[in-house]
């Protein structure tokens, strides 16, 4: 109630905002949202764009259960099969800049529209419980007519990621949407300050003709760097073409290219206190990411077993793990009695990589047991057993007896 409150009292305060970006203002969370690009861009009359939003939060707490939904008007229609309304989770505080949460449309624009500038409007909501919508300034499109339309259809790469120091293919699918054919149609990609290059060619493909309602598929051979953060990159691509009179055409597009590796997290016992049968004591767990990617956003849950108890808390946050880095995290743990040389604790991890897709998985740690002669040879520190604690019980429990019975002599 407290934070629709004060997204009201944003909204009412006349809170500035452009055509592209929004921001709602609230104590905890404050949402900017940002039309990242459109393919093809411009658009023309007929075509189907993809609109591309980013999603960020510069507050100090997260935005949970965050919903936003398009509101296309004519010239714009949501494609067959598009929602509008899409349910993007928890935007995390200060989740900004390369980790920002990414929404995609498919619009068909209206086969006569009118060429110029049209307004597309959207609105968003903190919470699923909320009833108050809040609706940014319009993100502007620009329509071109429908003459002379050599359509990019699409840019792919396979894999759908790039992944660093891998080779990959970039595919620029082309369609003739106009009356005539097409000649010396070249498709240059802007590969400056990018971390991507070209591999056996150059980053330039030609097609010497192509017949109205004919679509044909070009096909790069690229790298990402070793090194490259793992990020959504604009990629500009240049389209020049000639019409049966000869007229030069120049389009100039961005697509959105993904570069991240697959997160590779291992995790295996630190230190452990507990070295034997029926003992309690502290267990650590190290979590290595030895992959190309940062992994954010760390969860790791002990889950139940019949084989120990968890006396500490069974969660616990432990936040990013950088690239060829660790972290670690202890939990409390009290063995039961069992037989073996091992047991398994089973682990729940969640986390996000660098690209904010959620990853969760269960590993296994190995918890390694020795008798306690085994213990004292290798010099290990052995955990609090049931044992060790009723020995201590009969210490105390024989010096109070002694003492009482000194203290009667004495009197």
């Amino acid at each position: 109630m407290l934070l629709v409150l004060l997204v009201l009292i944003g909204s009412f305060a006349g809170v500035a905002t452009s055509s592209t970006v929004s921001n709602a203002l609230t104590t905890f969370a404050r949402i900017r949202i940002t039309l990242v690009n459109q393919v093809p861009d411009p658009v023309q009359a007929g075509d189907i764009v993809t609109v591309r939003f980013k999603v960020e939060n510069n507050g100090w707490e997260n935005a949970e259960d965050m919903m936003i939904e398009l509101l296309p008007e004519y010239p714009f229609s949501l494609v067959d099969g598009e929602p509008a309304l899409q349910r993007i989770g928890s935007v995390h505080g200060k989740q900004l800049g390369d980790i920002g949460v990414i929404v995609d449309y498919r619009l068909k624009v209206s086969e006569n529209a009118v060429d110029g500038n049209h307004d597309l409007d959207l609105r968003y909501k903190l919470s699923s419980l909320q009833t108050v919508w809040v609706k940014p300034d319009p993100f502007v499109i620009e329509v071109l007519p429908s003459h002379a339309i050599l359509h990019i259809e699409s840019v792919t790469t396979i894999p759908s990621q790039l992944h660093q120091g891998s080779e990959a293919k970039l595919r620029v699918e082309l369609v003739n949407l106009a009356s005539a054919f097409f000649r010396n149609i070249r498709v240059v990609l802007n590969l400056d300050g990018l971390p991507i290059a070209t591999l056996r060619g150059t980053n330039e493909e030609v097609v010497s003709f192509l017949d109205a309602g004919e679509r044909t598929t070009l096909e790069f051979t690229v790298v990402a760097e070793p090194d490259a953060a793992s990020s959504l990159y604009k990629l500009p691509v240049e389209l020049t073409y000639n019409d049966r009179l000869g007229t030069i055409y120049t389009r100039n597009d961005t697509v959105g290219i993904i570069i991240g590796g697959v997160p590779e997290l291992l995790a295996y016992v630190d230190t452990s206190d507990v070295y034997g049968s029926s003992q309690t004591g502290e267990v650590t767990v190290r979590f290595v990411n030895h992959g190309v990617t940062d992994i954010k956003f760390l969860r790791a849950s002990v889950l139940e077993s019949d084989t120990y108890a968890v006396l500490s808390q069974p969660e616990v946050y432990v936040g990013n793990v950088d690239s060829d880095d660790y972290e670690t995290a202890s939990f409390d743990l009290a063995l039961e009695r069992v037989k073996g040389s091992q047991v398994g604790v089973p682990l729940l991890l969640e986390y996000r990589d660098a690209n904010n897709n959620l990853f969760e998985e269960q590993v296994d740690v190995v918890l390694r047991l020795y008798s306690s002669s085994q213990a004292k040879k290798l010099g290990l520190k052995e955990g609090s057993g049931f044992g060790g604690f009723l020995i201590m019980l009969l210490i105390v429990g024989g010096g109070l007896y002694g003492y009482r019975r000194w203290k009667k002599k004495k009197k």
